[in-house]
């Protein structure tokens, strides 16, 4: 694909996994520049509760939730690796405060089956029944407590992204990194409803 040319419609999806990353990579040396000039970063406020008391509450309110949840998460891991096999996790490093990665840990929910070229099939062919139940019911996220409880992650914050976008991200992106990612994403003061 060509994103010199104006005008040009793409078909995302006919595009290879690698083709989007070069484009979107090429998309953000191109606009970063532009679109950081027009912003100012978002810093948390230096009150008490921002430095000590929501890690407070993120302790007492998760705690007591892991250790309730603690049968849940070990009769998931039991279905799980009775449906997909080992391992049973799924990790993946995640971008967390100031930057510094951590490890994301989830129940697995799909199979290693692959083509006849040796590639493994697109994930909407390899999630499980079980897989699709776990996602649908957010079960899933029971183990992002374990994270909570380790301070990698808040109760409330925004989402922890992927390490490979990071180097796309603008300032205002960056601004996330500021505070700890959450397992709820509180929504936005300008967004529809």
């Amino acid at each position: 694909c060509d994103v010199d040319r104006p005008g040009q419609i793409l078909d995302r999806s006919a595009l290879t996994k690698q083709q989007r990353w070069e484009l979107a990579d090429k998309l953000a040396e191109d606009r970063l520049p532009a679109i950081n000039a027009t912003l100012e970063p978002v810093a948390p406020p230096d009150t008490f509760y921002a430095k000590h008391g929501k890690r407070i509450l993120d302790i007492v309110i998760s705690l007591p939730v892991f250790l309730i949840t603690l049968p849940i998460n070990v009769f998931i891991g039991i279905v799980t690796l009775i449906d997909v096999g080992r391992p049973i996790m799924f990790k993946q490093d995640r971008v967390g405060r100031d930057g510094k990665k951590f490890v994301l840990l989830k129940f697995r929910n799909m199979t290693e089956v692959k083509d006849k070229n040796g590639d493994l099939l697109p994930p909407e062919k390899r999630v499980t029944s079980w897989g699709k139940f776990v996602r649908k019911t957010s079960l899933d996220e029971l183990l992002n407590l374990w994270s909570i409880l380790k301070g990698d992650m808040s109760i409330i914050g925004p989402r922890p992204l992927l390490p490979e976008h990071e180097h796309r991200f603008n300032i205002r992106h960056r601004s996330r990194m500021t505070v700890r990612p959450g397992l709820e994403c509180p929504p936005h003061e300008d967004a529809d409803h």
